[in-house]
């Protein structure tokens, strides 16, 4: 049996509200608004032994304590039933802190100014446009934060930590997940257990890296001062630092190779079966200390990857045609604000893949549901909603899909280039015969 529950919840509340989220099955979307109030829209489809007199207050619990300014909500399912599609999204004032204990459910949080304690086990957390510190942790599940000023702690297992152009303390533990960290600055602690680490265009005034089975990739971008230390065991420690940083450098390798591709001269010594590299550039008061076993370690002054871009003029034109036809009035306000920063983004422009693709694209996503159903809704001649639904799906794919090729061949070439440079090492291949495949391959060597 199938049985379905649609309802709209509204609750006086105030500023500085508590968000208190159970659920088991369920999973959770809040967004900030400007009203002092909360809205409830839930949409539950049921599969199993249900009973006639089910309710909808018989699974889902809301409590609001008004001194407290507090609001509980709890969802259950009952025995012998399971959720085929569940979504409840919760519209809460700004100034909103959220504390979550989720079981086989995930959670968002968008455009809040409040200090968050996420937790969710067989479900993903992400956070985006956050004022306010926040405390997470996952089992069996991703992080995903963007956009976020305030410190972060996180613990993770069994899944990947993806971190972008956030600002604050960061400390993160994690184990058997990747970590990828984009554009971020204040401060890092990381310790990861196997898993890679890749941290791009990293503006950190200090950071602490430690890794076991895992690679380290490490890219600064130019910064006065500051203190970094990486270890690692059982894989390779990549540095990027460009030629404008004057630093104080210290390497230690045990059972490892290294490759140097920095401008300047430097001490090499070697003891056995470990090296140590020494190198000082200006005034070195960039501190960096790096500790390897059964790894490599390069230090190199460009980053092994460069920028992928692509022009999607005419994806931005498709979308924005689509846009340009519905006419978003009352109860669309959310997908409205949404949808105008898609178009803005899209519209006639090279579109940089590492930095706005994926924001892009998730909000898309999140929302072509909605979409589809507002073309039915306002586009009276079907021939033609069908028409578009068909342009809006097709267009949607066929960029998803000139990403992830492209995406695999930048992949590869990295890979490619890494495997050259790790034969001129070995002296496997000769500096000439290098440059040559680096050539094939449509990069420079440093």
């Amino acid at each position: 049996m199938i049985k379905n529950f649609v309802e709209t919840k509204t609750i006086k509340t105030k500023s500085g509200l508590r968000l208190l989220l159970t659920s088991q099955n369920v999973g959770f979307t809040i967004q900030g608004h400007e009203k002092e109030e909360t809205s409830l829209d839930i949409s539950l489809e049921l599969k199993g032994d249900i009973p006639d007199n089910l309710t909808l207050e018989d699974m889902l619990k809301v409590e609001y304590k008004e001194k407290k300014n507090e609001l509980k909500i709890d969802f259950k399912e009952p025995d012998h039933i399971h959720s085929l599609n569940a979504r409840i999204e919760i519209l809460v004032p700004h100034k909103t802190m959220v504390a979550s204990n989720l079981s086989n459910g995930g959670v968002r949080v968008d455009d809040l100014e409040g200090n968050h304690n996420l937790e969710s086990h067989n479900g993903s957390i992400k956070i985006a446009d956050n004022k306010g510190n926040t405390a997470c942790k996952t089992q069996n599940g991703s992080l995903k934060m963007e956009n976020c000023e305030g410190d972060i702690e996180a613990k993770t297992k069994n899944g990947s930590v993806n971190i972008r152009s956030c600002k604050g303390k960061i400390n993160i533990n994690g184990e058997n997940g990747s970590c990828k960290i984009i554009k971020c600055a204040g401060t890092l602690l990381l310790n990861l257990e196997n898993g890679p680490i890749k941290i791009v265009e990293a503006a950190f005034e200090q950071a602490e890296l430690k890794n076991n089975n895992g690679s380290v990739y490490y890219e600064f971008l130019p910064i006065e001062k500051g203190s970094f230390s990486f270890n690692n065991k059982n894989g390779k420690i990549l540095l990027i630092i460009p030629k404008e940083i004057e630093f104080s450098l210290k390497a230690e390798n045990q059972m490892g190779n290294f490759r140097i591709g920095l401008d300047g001269e430097y001490d090499r010594k070697k003891d056995g079966d470990i090296q140590t590299v020494e190198m000082v550039r200006g005034s070195g008061k960039v501190k960096i200390e790096a500790t390897n076993q059964l790894g490599s370690i390069q230090l190199m002054k460009d980053p092994v990857q460069k920028d992928v871009h692509k022009d999607f003029s005419s994806f931005g034109d498709n979308i924005a045609d689509i846009f340009d036809q519905i006419p978003f009035e009352e109860g669309m306000e959310k997908a409205k604000k949404a949808f105008k920063k898609v178009k803005k983004s899209f519209k006639n422009m090279n579109f940089d893949f590492s930095d706005k693709f994926e924001i892009a694209m998730d909000t898309l996503e999140k929302n072509k549901d909605k979409i589809k159903a507002k073309i039915d809704e306002e586009i009276k001649d079907k021939k033609h909603a069908e028409e578009l639904k068909k342009t809006f799906k097709e267009t949607i794919e066929s960029v998803k899909e000139a990403f992830h090729k492209q995406e695999e061949q930048k992949e590869s070439m990295s890979e490619s280039r890494i495997k050259i440079l790790d034969m001129l090492e070995k002296g496997t291949i000769t500096s000439d015969e290098a440059e040559r495949l680096l050539k094939a391959l449509g990069e420079d060597d440093e």
